[in-house]
C-alpha cells in the first residue's frame, strides 16, 4: 500500500480513468499487493520516494525508455547510467560492479519487451552484497516468468 501523501504526489498526474477506478488493480506477482497508478513510470516514482532518493545516486540501465530515468529524477535522485549486455538486454555485469558505490542507494533493472535476464540472480547478489535495494521494472513483463517465478518477484 502506497502512504497517501506519496500517492497524492504521483496520483495528482493520473488521469480522469485512473483516479476514478472503481477496482485497485490487482497484481499478480504481489501477493496481497495492489495498488491503481497511471503507469509504470509512476509506480517507480513512487519507489523511489519510499526509498528516500532526493539527491542520491541511483543505477539506470541504458537500454530502457526516458521513463524509468525521469521517474528517479522526479523523485530527487541522481541517475546514473549503467550499460547494457547485448546478450541479455539488461545491466552489464561488470559496468554494474563498477557502478556500485558509496554513494548508490538503488538499482533499476528493466526487463524489456518481457524479458527476464537469466543473470538477474547474479545482478541481485552485486546488490545485496553492496546494500543497495534492486528494484525489477516489470512493466513490459506482466504474465513473464523465470524458473516458475514472476517477473519482479526476484524472479
Amino acid at each position: 500500500c502506497i502512504p497517501e501523501p506519496l500517492h497524492a504526489t504521483c496520483g495528482g498526474r493520473c488521469g480522469t480513468w485512473t483516479n476514478n477506478c472503481g477496482q485497485p488493480v490487482v497484481c499478480p506477482s504481489c501477493p496481497g499487493g495492489q495498488q491503481c497508478l497511471s503507469n509504470g513510470s509512476c509506480a517507480i516514482e513512487v519507489v523511489m520516494r519510499i526509498k528516500e532518493v532526493k539527491d542520491k545516486e541511483v543505477l539506470v540501465p541504458t537500454n530502457t525508455f526516458f521513463a524509468t530515468a525521469a521517474a528517479v529524477g522526479l523523485a530527487g535522485g541522481r541517475v546514473e547510467l549503467v550499460d547494457t549486455d547485448p546478450a541479455t538486454f539488461s545491466v552489464n555485469l561488470k559496468t554494474l560492479k563498477r557502478h556500485v558505490g558509496p554513494t548508490t542507494v538503488g538499482a533499476i533493472v528493466v526487463h524489456i519487451g518481457g524479458i527476464i535476464t537469466p543473470r538477474i540472480h547474479e545482478i541481485r547478489r552485486i546488490c545485496d552484497e553492496a546494500g543497495v535495494p534492486l528494484v525489477e521494472d516489470a512493466a513490459h513483463a506482466h504474465g513473464c516468468e523465470l524458473r516458475s517465478k514472476a517477473a519482479g518477484t526476484g524472479s
